[in-house]
């Protein structure tokens, strides 16, 4: 387990070329990041914040809880889930009125009691208009909720690292892909470190266990 070798080897030790730096995953397969755990919230909010202004953007903060001030530190935009509700709710709207209307109205119009056939006779049809618009922004809402979230997503690489897998309910965790175009192995390890991570590991997309590896076999990637 990762928590375990991570207390056995001394992960706080700085990056030099004689230190084993610890990896999740198979060593064959392409790496994904540098994961890092934190203490407390107050650190990895630190923490987001000095890689948010050191121009780092692939980067994913990982919480049991929501933080407040997180999403501002990390400069996340607003999500266009609030949009998409919007839409399916006039959508609802609009069907459930041209639904009703437009047999009332033109194909089969019924008085009853001299009440008004035309568009006057709108609050007629606002209990199903009402009804059919909680009912498309509710499966709006959670079908967009899962789509923008990236689901449904059986795996990720984070869950081959045993600490966070075990710890992600009470830890705090930093994750910084590789695919960041300053994302340098030996940079990205010194500068957690100093911003107070208590474990630092590479992750890898996929595979079992957890190896031990020197930072020169791990690659590397330049600005």
């Amino acid at each position: 387990m990762s928590h375990h070798l991570a207390k056995d080897t001394g992960h706080n030790l700085p990056m030099h070329k004689e230190h084993q730096l610890p990896i999740a995953g198979s060593k064959e397969a392409p790496l994904y990041g540098l994961g890092a755990r934190f203490e407390s919230p107050e650190a990895l909010v630190k923490a987001a914040s000095t890689l948010q202004e050191k121009g780092f953007r692939c980067f994913e903060s990982y919480t049991p809880y929501p933080l407040h001030g997180l999403a501002q530190v990390m400069c996340l935009p607003k999500s266009m889930l609030s949009l998409i509700v919007l839409g399916g709710g006039i959508s609802a709207v609009v069907i459930a009125l041209l639904l009703q209307m437009i047999p009332s109205t033109l194909f089969y119009p019924l008085v009853v009691n001299a009440k008004p056939t035309n568009f006057s006779a709108l609050p007629l049809y606002m209990p199903i208009t009402v009804a059919l618009t909680l009912m498309i922004a509710a499966v709006t809402a959670v079908t967009g909720m899962i789509l923008l979230g990236g689901m449904p997503r059986l795996n990720h690489p984070m869950f081959s690292w045993d600490l966070f897998e075990c710890g992600a309910s009470r830890s705090f965790f930093i994750a910084i892909e590789v695919r960041d175009p300053k994302f340098t192995m030996a940079a990205v390890t010194e500068l957690l470190h100093n911003l107070g991570a208590l474990d630092v590991t590479a992750i890898h997309e996929e595979g079992d266990g957890e190896v031990f590896l020197s930072p020169k076999e791990l690659p590397h990637r330049s600005n």
